[in-house]
């Protein structure tokens, strides 16, 4: 199964993408910087650049894959109360979800 992984390099993702390749996975790894994808490449992942702001690189990502595995955190999405203000979550889903069914 190819799986599109955000937040790849993460604290999470960068633990995760190694599981899911000896698990036999095809991974697609979402990141920023070219270190991010130097990691990913490393672990013997593809990668997919871009951020959870940029709908674009979203959307190509889950439509590359079988499905997908949101770990990106965009923490400038928040004040510091911890309380949204900006779309968030929702949105990445809403893109990802849309990305599939085009």
């Amino acid at each position: 199964m190819r799986i599109f992984v955000t937040g790849a390099t993460g604290f999470i993702g960068s633990a995760l993408v190694p599981e899911l390749i000896q698990a036999g996975h095809s991974v697609l790894g979402l990141t920023r910087s070219e270190a991010g994808a130097a990691a990913l490449r490393a672990a013997g992942a593809e990668v997919q650049h871009g951020g959870v702001e940029d709908r674009d690189s979203l959307r190509a990502g889950a439509a590359n894959a079988d499905g997908v595995i949101h770990l990106a955190f965009n923490h400038l999405a928040f004040n510091h109360d911890w309380k949204p203000t900006g779309p968030g979550l929702a949105a990445d889903l809403d893109e990802m979800d849309y990305a599939q069914k085009v």
